[in-house]
């Protein structure tokens, strides 16, 4: 990891790190998000590693995350000037654990499983998962409905891989099966070999009467000198090699056969999947804004523009704009606000005064807070957990 934001964040307490790194869980997160492991959080505030699979080593760096900040030369002859900085500026302490791995959605049991704690009342209760297999079991819904546009179910308790066994037999129920007499088609070859196979077994009859006759001869005639002889070993080893050959290239048509219709139905898979996939973005744009938020939104072309706007508790200062109100296209649109809640690097204090301050904005703003029906039920998985993370406002009329 980067050292030198670290040292900017810790300053004279980089030594100590670690014990800050247990502070801040215990103060901040396990209360409101207790599936978040201390040991996998306290390794990603020290290695920046969140998710690690199998024994996996982790010795490059993930430039993905690589951005640019303003800085300033400190010595030299330019010293004082501005110089962007290369570097990794993100989260440090909040961790993405948030995002994807303290909730998800529970279409059946399997999934509401994944939140279970064992030992309960005893002292030593501790969740069954963690917060990394909710994100997996998350990541894995939504791509797994993007592709098939089904929706992801575990099939088998506390397995989140289990719904992919599924899948198989969806798809076989989706492409007509070969099995079926009456979806199989006339295979002229497959006619062929049984032709042919029961040629063989014909001259295999015959071969065994003339075997016969010949020992029966033997018997009554071995007095004379002229014997008719059956066929030698070899010549028997040999004609059964040349039956065997026949056959094995019966069964071998079969088996091309039935490699083929593989191929086709795993085409036919591929190309509903791919269907899917263009449905599941067809009409979604993504534009990217850079510069200030204010400047570019408050154009006339973004009035009325939005069915909902979604705010970051980082960019909570822009509700108090006088444009914001007008974003939205009807008044039944939805205006949300991420609160303080899981803002790691503040006191409990300073998280509810933030969301106290945007409640203020918003209404100053022209909007109404939704207090009942919200869109998005708030799962509370921790009982100690007494926060709101979302606030929900409408345009007044």
């Amino acid at each position: 990891m980067n050292t030198m934001p670290i040292f900017s964040l810790y300053e004279d307490r980089f030594d100590a790190r670690k014990a800050l790194y247990d502070w801040d869980y215990h103060s901040s997160i396990k209360s409101k998000a207790s599936i978040i492991h201390l040991k996998t959080y306290k390794n990603w505030r020290h290695t920046g590693i969140a998710f690690e699979f199998g024994d996996q080593t982790y010795s490059e760096p993930n430039r993905t995350v690589m951005s640019y900040t303003e800085g300033f030369i400190k010595k030299g002859k330019e010293k004082g000037m501005k110089k962007e900085v290369q570097g990794y500026w993100g989260d440090l302490v909040c961790s993405p654990y948030f995002a994807i791995g303290i909730d998800s959605d529970v279409p059946n049991k399997y999934a509401e499983g994944l939140y279970e704690i064992i030992n309960k009342n005893t002292g030593t209760e501790q969740h069954r998962h963690h917060a990394v297999e909710v994100s997996l079991y998350n990541l894995y819904s939504m791509l797994f409905e993007i592709e098939t546009g089904r929706v992801y179910k575990m099939t088998k308790p506390n397995d989140i891989y289990s719904g992919f066994g599924a899948l198989d037999k969806l798809d076989k129920q989706d492409v007509p099966s070969d099995s079926d007499p009456s979806n199989e088609p006339i295979d002229s070859s497959h006619s062929d070999d049984v032709i042919e196979a029961q040629k063989q077994e014909e001259e295999s009859t015959e071969y065994k009467q003339k075997d016969l006759l010949d020992v029966i001869v033997e018997e009554t005639e071995h007095d004379e000198d002229d014997v008719q002889e059956g066929p030698t070993k070899e010549e028997a080893v040999a004609a059964s090699n040349d039956t065997a050959v026949k056959v094995n290239g019966g069964l071998t048509a079969a088996a091309a056969q039935d490699s083929q219709n593989q191929r086709e139905r795993a085409v036919i898979q591929a190309i509903q999947r791919a269907e899917t996939v263009c449905e599941s973005y067809c009409g979604v744009q993504v534009y990217p804004l850079t510069g200030s938020m204010s400047a570019t939104l408050s154009k006339a072309k973004f009035e009325g523009h939005f069915d909902g706007v979604f705010v970051s508790s980082r960019a909570a200062q822009i509700v108090g704009e006088q444009w914001f109100h007008n974003l939205s296209r009807s008044q039944n649109s939805m205006y949300v606000v991420e609160t303080g809640k899981y803002l790691v690097s503040v006191s409990k204090d300073v998280q509810a005064e933030v969301a106290k301050k945007e409640v203020e904005l918003a209404v100053k703003a022209g909007l109404i807070q939704v207090t009942a029906g919200a869109p998005i039920a708030s799962r509370k998985r921790d009982a100690l957990d007494t926060e709101e993370e979302l606030l929900f406002f409408r345009r007044a009329a």
